[in-house]
């Protein structure tokens, strides 16, 4: 990998199988989550907090000038605390100097493009150097235990990039979009506590909750979007794109999104057997699992990032791996 972007992710210890979930409620039928939803197993946090999670991904990266970083990016929906900012508990954590600027980024399953582009930006305008983009969710803590199909679905990670200011000139323009109207498809309401919700039309808050079909259809409609208006904005065809890299949310929407686009096999990355849907990681965990520690090689490739989902938000990019 070139180490003008550089990526390692943290999976917490614990797993929780399908069979797992079986033994605790039989009704849960472990054959379904796979073949559906291409999931078997997850990681879940038991003993990691989520700035836990990220520090041992920045770990991972084994770089010898990470004190150099001038800006730590934190992508979370899953803090610590409510205030202060996880990059700010991180910062010291990693006890790197005093004059480093740290940031939260609260936006989801497309906080990493949204990450990227902040970075990005930071290094063209020559506010910095070094860029360290943290993602870390956790929704174990949300769902609740007699919430079999979205239990099957999370798993929980972390992922630490490392981006210097050559990696600017390696990232096409972007695209963004958000669909507010439709911000209760993935919602957690305990912290609102409000009785009879003008809003959501739930008549009570119940926590962690997701409108499966309603965000297929959300899915389903701004991928293809997201693709167009990136190629056109990057002067580029579909076929100059090498790879795909989705937000991994489940492999029934991820193969519909490929056969609604007529994406090759060998150009579809899915990485969501052993980790479920990630989150805010879900895309590095598949550059880094799913492509890299598998052997492909990205010199002189396209890959296009896809990330959609909470709030209702999308956000894209492609990144040219050229000499």
């Amino acid at each position: 990998m070139d180490t003008w972007f550089q990526t390692a992710v943290f999976l917490p210890f614990h797993t929780l199988s399908n069979e797992d979930l079986h033994r605790e409620c039989p009704d849960f039928s472990p054959d379904y989550a796979s073949e559906k939803f291409g999931i078997s197993s997850r990681h879940i946090a038991t003993t990691e907090t989520c700035v836990d999670m990220a520090y041992e991904a920045v770990q991972s990266l084994c770089v010898p000038d990470i004190d150099n970083v001038d800006l730590i990016l934190f992508v979370t929906q899953s803090p610590d605390y409510i205030m202060p900012s996880m990059s700010c508990v991180l910062q010291g954590r990693l006890g790197l100097p005093s004059n480093v600027a740290a940031m939260d980024v609260n936006v989801g399953c497309s906080g990493y493009v949204y990450g990227l582009s902040v970075a990005s930006a930071w290094l063209k305008s020559g506010m910095g150097r070094k860029v360290l983009l943290i993602t870390s969710d956790m929704y174990s803590k949300y769902i609740r235990k007699e919430d079999y199909n979205n239990r099957s679905i999370f798993g929980d990670a972390a992922t630490a990039t490392l981006l210097t200011e050559e990696a600017a000139d390696h990232f096409g323009s972007f695209v963004f979009g958000t669909e507010g109207a439709g911000f209760d498809a993935i919602i957690i309401e305990d912290s609102i506590k409000r009785i009879g919700d003008p809003y959501s039309g739930r008549t009570q808050a119940q926590g962690f909750y997701m409108d499966g079909p309603a965000v297929m259809r959300f899915a389903l409609k701004v991928v293809p979007k997201i693709v167009k208006e990136l190629l056109e904005k990057n002067h580029m065809q579909k076929e100059d794109i090498d790879y795909y890299v989705f937000h991994q949310c489940n492999q029934y929407i991820l193969k519909n999104i490929q056969r609604i686009m007529k994406i090759e096999d060998e150009k579809m990355i899915i990485y969501l057997e052993e980790c479920g849907n990630t989150v805010s990681s879900s895309i590095p965990l598949a550059l880094r699992k799913g492509m890299l520690d598998a052997g492909i090689d990205l010199s002189g490739k396209k890959v296009l990032f896809a990330g959609f989902g909470v709030g209702l938000s999308y956000a894209g990019t492609i990144i040219r791996y050229d000499n």
